[in-house]
């Protein structure tokens, strides 16, 4: 396992690609067990001071959609037309909102919190990654076949394209880890753009289609999900899961292509810059 503890002037540069991710895939390929063991305590841990338990992952969303729904029916906002019933879509979306922002939650602030650990037994920071990666597709897969079984409720048909749903959403994960090691490194050097950030996490919702369609008739809000490319990242796998189509393809492949990049270079720095994170949170 790579000790990340001592940096040598001698080691090799941000640009020898090869090096790097040869020494990413065997520590991940050597640690899937400690990664297991983790991501186990993880999974324990979240929910073990409270009453319900894991029944939150069920809870909490139920308890948003009575909000959406409750502000629809009294009419404080009109999210637009809908190609399968609002509950449905509304279950859905938040689903995959939850899943995108819980990547950021749960790496936002891996470093400062892994560091202590990290020092002492000497592990390399992908295993964090790996680790809270997994945890959040574990946590993902309630939410998911809560909102799978109300759309079949409401008795939309699947199709075949539907089978494809989980790959449509790498690129959402990708996105997702990409913004959560971003912030951890923000949160480690200037702590109040992280705070800023969080709070705002919020205002991103609305710029998505989530509880509004893309459809809605708003031309400022068409205006502003058109060019939010998390927008492409979330409709193209909910058309696929509910319509077995494949919506706006051509530019959801064009900023896929754009996340995986940024993704890698940025797992690239994180590789080569994590000994300097730890002298700065120790």
């Amino acid at each position: 396992m790579r000790n990340h503890t001592h940096y040598s002037a001698h080691s090799p540069s941000f640009f020898n690609f090869a090096y790097a991710w040869r020494e990413i895939a065997a520590t991940l390929r050597g640690s899937g067990n400690l990664i297991k063991e983790f991501v186990k305590l993880d999974l324990m841990a979240q929910f073990k001071k409270t009453v319900l338990g894991n029944s939150w992952l069920v809870i909490t969303p139920v308890l948003n959609l009575a909000i959406w729904l409750i502000m629809r029916r009294s009419g404080v906002f009109a999210p637009g037309a809908t190609d399968i019933p609002y509950p449905a879509y509304l279950l859905l979306s938040l689903s995959l909102w939850t899943f995108f922002i819980g990547f950021f939650e749960t790496l936002g602030g891996s470093i400062t919190a892994a560091a202590p650990i990290i020092t002492q037994v000497k592990i390399s920071y992908e295993i964090i990654v790996a680790q809270k990666v997994l945890v959040n597709l574990a946590n993902f897969v309630v939410p998911f076949l809560l909102s799978l079984a109300v759309i079949l409720i409401y008795g939309v048909e699947l199709h075949w394209a539907s089978l494809l749903f989980p790959l449509t959403l790498v690129p959402l994960v990708l996105f997702g880890t990409l913004l959560g090691m971003l912030f951890a490194i923000v949160e480690v050097v200037a702590h109040d753009l992280f705070i800023l950030f969080r709070r705002s996490l919020k205002l991103f919702m609305y710029l998505t289609p989530i509880v509004y369609s893309n459809k809605t008739d708003s031309a400022l809000l068409q205006t502003i999900m058109g060019w939010n490319p998390l927008t492409y990242l979330i409709v193209l796998p909910r058309d696929v899961l509910v319509r077995g189509q494949f919506t706006d393809l051509e530019t959801y492949l064009w900023v896929s292509g754009g996340m995986v990049v940024a993704f890698l270079l940025m797992a690239q720095f994180l590789f080569f810059s994590w000994p300097k994170m730890l002298e700065k949170v120790m």
